[in-house]
This record gives C-alpha cells, structure tokens and sequence, in this order.
C-alpha cells in the first residue's frame, strides 16, 4: 500500500507529528478493510492499492495509481 502526501507544506514539527499519526491511523483501519473485502473477492493486490493523503485538508482518497478492478471496486465500498 502506498500513501502519497499531497499539499505538503514546510510546517512545525508538531503539525508533522500529528500527520503522521493521522496517516497511521488510516493505514491501520484501512489495511483490515481491505484485506477483508480482498479476502472476499479472491484477489491478493494489497501492495497495488494507492491513497492520497491531502495535509492542508487532513483527508485521504482512492488515487487514480490504483489498478482496475480495485479502484473500481474500493471506489464504491469506500466512503472516505
């Protein structure tokens, strides 16, 4: 899985801190979730999946990077 930070500014120490605990936070809930629904479907792509991490709006998106059919199908079971 691979989370690309976008908007990233030149900020505080303690600004980045709490981005990193923002992103680590989403990659635990969202590698259960994922594995899950892959489990479901058969598929083994974990390493395929692609987020953008906007920092000046603290909020993650399915990024176009990610492969057919997983951006097809996590673009509709996610609500992020």
């Amino acid at each position: 899985m691979n989370v690309s930070w976008l908007d990233k500014q030149n900020s505080t120490t303690s600004f980045t801190e709490d981005l990193i605990q923002l992103e680590f936070d989403f990659r635990q809930k969202i590698t259960r979730f994922i594995l899950l629904e892959m489990d479901k479907n058969g598929w083994d792509g974990l390493d395929d999946m692609h987020f953008d991490f906007c920092t000046d709006q603290k909020t993650f998106s399915l990024s176009l990077k990610t492969p057919e059919p997983y951006f097809s199908y996590f673009s509709k079971v996610l609500s992020l």
